[in-house]
């Protein structure tokens, strides 16, 4: 079937030091149904790593502290260059196998390719929930929205930009 794929990643390190620590995870599994219906739509449901431009607000992390997440993607694409991603979707505490209904993140990224060399990015999320859990350091704040936007491209031949401000 063209339109169902599947994919499973788990992850395992061991530390052989005075503590000899060890874990294996459920990094991602997930499934996605591609190109079903006559409208140009992804669907990813499952657990899942979210990894936009160079991760600056949204990427994978490290190996240690994975960046996980149980929920749903939709991908649309209206045109070759421009697409959207609509996200729902709730933290996974890799040691605990487990997500809770907080921290969880709702909302848009877009993407729109204005040429070979020039990305323009666009996005807004809201963290219910995600404030106290990612910044301990700092007072809680339940109202923890993110707009952004970022480009990237290259100027000349050894010269590359990005800009990613956000508020």
């Amino acid at each position: 079937l063209k339109w169902l794929k599947g994919f499973f990643q788990g992850q395992y390190y061991d530390r052989q030091d005075h503590s000899d620590y060890s874990q294996a995870n459920l990094y991602q599994a997930y499934i996605e149904l591609s190109a079903i219906w006559p409208l140009p739509l992804n669907l990813r449901v499952g657990r899942q790593d979210f990894c936009y431009g160079s991760a600056f607000f949204l990427g994978n992390n490290d190996f240690y502290e994975g960046l996980t997440w149980d929920g749903v993607k939709l991908r649309v694409l209206p045109k070759d260059n421009l697409w959207i991603d609509l996200i729902g979707a709730r933290y996974v505490q890799l040691n605990k196998n487990t997500s809770d209904d907080e921290p969880a993140l709702y909302g848009a990224y877009a993407s729109y390719n204005l040429n070979p060399e020039v990305d323009f990015d666009l996005y807004f999320f809201y963290h219910k929930g995600g404030f106290k859990f990612f910044h301990s350091d700092l007072a809680d704040s339940p109202q923890w929205f993110t707009l952004g936007t970022r480009m990237a491209g290259k100027l000349i031949e050894h010269l590359d930009y990005e800009l990613e401000p956000l508020y």
